[in-house]
């Protein structure tokens, strides 16, 4: 096992499957998914559920506003809306804040069902914001429905009514069938418990049904990233498009006060060794040149990927910097910010917490790349490939590429160490002060 990886077990199988660091686990998101039934025992949607925790068997929380964004991010952001509830719909709990400041409008209304806290006053101002909702094509459910006339508004605009089963007796369960056929489209039983009340609720008319008796809660699992990590995985992304010159990079850079800085700092470092200060984001472009400069923004852009994990970042670097020499050895010198990417890339997988492959569907990457971090395929795959053999101290494995590429151990080794003092050098640039 050589440099960069003899701090934990863990980082020495970054880019392998399996092994995932316990550090992961506090990146870690849930949502509670219990299924909504209809009459022939169907699921037809899913009502989810704040979840703090893998195992925890209900919700767990003090600020209903909280617990409603934390569902929505996990959901949509985290998880992902279809491997929540695949085509079907979802019933999210709506407090006051996301009907009346129009929060609940940046849902898809063609995967949600807004429903409505029993214990939300109904005002004008209410009344009003779930009737804008309705306008612009939302469904609506009122929660553990109990008849008050206050109510009443809210009635004429709600699609689903759920009646919580254990709140009335059969008589009051009765009078609110009663009440409420002909007034909405469909009636929702929840809180069923026993086959007898299934077929009671079936009986009496209701469509849906809800409850332990056909599923208790199920909890899901996925990673959170940061908005700002997001937000730097794409601006990597975006300088390995052909399309992406010079002018395209400095406007990147300079719409990004924090990147700018931060670039402007490395650049005029004692590590860089310039013999005149570097005052813009411009000049920055035009001394470094495309190539320098994409490597010097993806390198600040990736630290924002791997704030706190100083070891990671380094390991990123080294094979980042191998796989570029790698290129240019190997006459392929016109790709090598290509490479440099992919051996950058390779640690994604144990910055972030996620399948490398999920990290790399949202982003415009060329093929190529994606086959050589998925596969090792390619020239950009094999230099990768060589790269783990010899950070890892796999000599067999060395031995075998080398015979059968025609390539020296010697050139590894060079490559290697130079990486390292690259690497080094680079890390001081981006942490001292200007």
């Amino acid at each position: 096992m050589r440099w960069g990886m003899n701090t934990a077990e863990g980082l020495a199988q970054v880019g392998e499957p399996g092994g995932e660091p316990a550090r992961c686990e506090a990146l870690a998101v849930y949502v509670g998914r219990q299924p909504i039934f209809d009459r022939d025992r169907q699921v037809v949607a899913y009502e989810l559920l704040f979840r703090g925790a893998a195992d925890a068997p209900q919700a767990s929380f003090f600020d209903g506003d909280a617990a409603t964004s934390q569902v929505i991010l996990n959901t949509f952001i985290s998880i992902g809306i279809h491997d929540v509830a695949g085509e079907h719909p979802v019933f999210i709990n709506m407090t006051r804040p996301f009907l009346v400041e129009g929060l609940a409008s940046q849902l898809p209304a063609d995967r949600v069902v807004l429903e409505i806290l029993e214990d939300l006053e109904v005002d004008a101002e209410l009344i009003a914001a779930v009737r804008r909702l309705r306008e612009q094509g939302y469904r609506v459910a009122l929660d553990d429905f109990i008849y008050h006339p206050a109510k009443e508004p809210l009635l004429d605009l709600s699609e689903i009514v759920k009646v919580d089963l254990r709140a009335l007796d059969e008589a009051q369960l009765n009078e609110h069938v009663e009440l409420l056929h002909g007034r909405v489209p469909t009636l929702l039983a929840e809180k069923v418990e026993t086959e007898q009340e299934y077929h009671r609720c079936r009986e009496a008319g209701f469509d849906l049904f809800q409850g332990y008796f056909f599923s208790k809660p199920k909890v899901l699992g996925g990673r959170r990233m940061r908005s700002n990590k997001l937000a730097a995985l794409r601006l990597l992304a975006k300088l390995q498009e052909p399309s992406t010159d010079v002018n395209e990079i400095e406007r990147l850079v300079g719409q990004d006060v924090s990147l700018s800085y931060k670039l402007l700092r490395a650049v005029n470092s004692a590590a860089m060794g310039l013999a005149r200060k570097v005052e813009s984001v411009q000049r920055a472009v035009v001394m470094l040149g495309r190539q320098r400069i994409i490597s010097w923004v993806s390198l600040i852009a990736f630290a924002e990927l791997g704030q706190g994990e100083c070891e990671l970042m380094r390991t990123a670097m080294v094979r980042g910097r191998m796989c570029e020499t790698l290129a240019r050895r190997l006459g392929r010198g016109d790709e090598a910010d290509s490479f440099f990417t992919v051996g950058l890339f390779s640690a994604l997988e144990a910055l972030l917490c996620q399948p490398m492959e999920e990290l790399l569907e949202p982003l415009p990457l060329a093929e190529p790349l994606v086959a050589a971090l998925l596969e090792n395929a390619g020239p950009m795959g094999r230099a990768l490939a060589w790269t783990l053999a010899y950070e890892r101290g796999q000599d067999r494995r060395l031995a075998a590429i080398a015979k059968r590429e025609g390539i020296r151990l010697s050139t590894l080794r060079d490559a290697y160490l130079e990486a390292i003092g690259w690497a080094e050098a680079s890390s001081r640039a981006l942490e001292e002060p200007a």
